[in-house]
């Protein structure tokens, strides 16, 4: 990879990592951001509370929408010690093992639960 575009994007997602904290409250903490081989961005970190992990995923959202040259942002949190199940941003919208579709076609986000429930 060039050297232009490999720092372009250490940059973006340096920018990523500040606006994960101070987006969350410091809700998220031991914040970890790589990018794969398919250029998707992997997030590690422990949510303090329900209300860190909402925040990290809508602060994801917006990253993901500004930022389409990175396909998928996953999300891999832990909670009170436990992994959660993975959230998955793609560029057609946000997809996750958490959430099912209501008759209407609306999806409708189900609590968030440790994985192995």
């Amino acid at each position: 990879m060039h050297f232009d575009k490999w720092s372009a994007r250490n940059e973006k997602l340096n920018a990523f990592s500040k606006t994960m904290l101070s987006g969350t409250r410091e809700l998220v903490r031991d914040l970890k951001i790589d990018v794969v081989e398919s250029g998707d961005v992997l997030i590690r970190g422990v949510a303090l509370s329900y209300y860190g992990l909402q925040l990290a995923i809508q602060v994801s959202k917006k990253f993901r929408e500004q930022h389409p040259e990175f396909p998928e942002i996953q999300l891999l949190l832990s909670l009170k010690g436990k992994s959660l199940k993975p959230f998955q941003l793609t560029g057609s919208g946000a997809t996750s093992p958490s959430r099912r579709v209501l008759r209407s076609g609306m999806k409708r986000p189900l609590p968030m639960q440790p994985a192995g429930s």
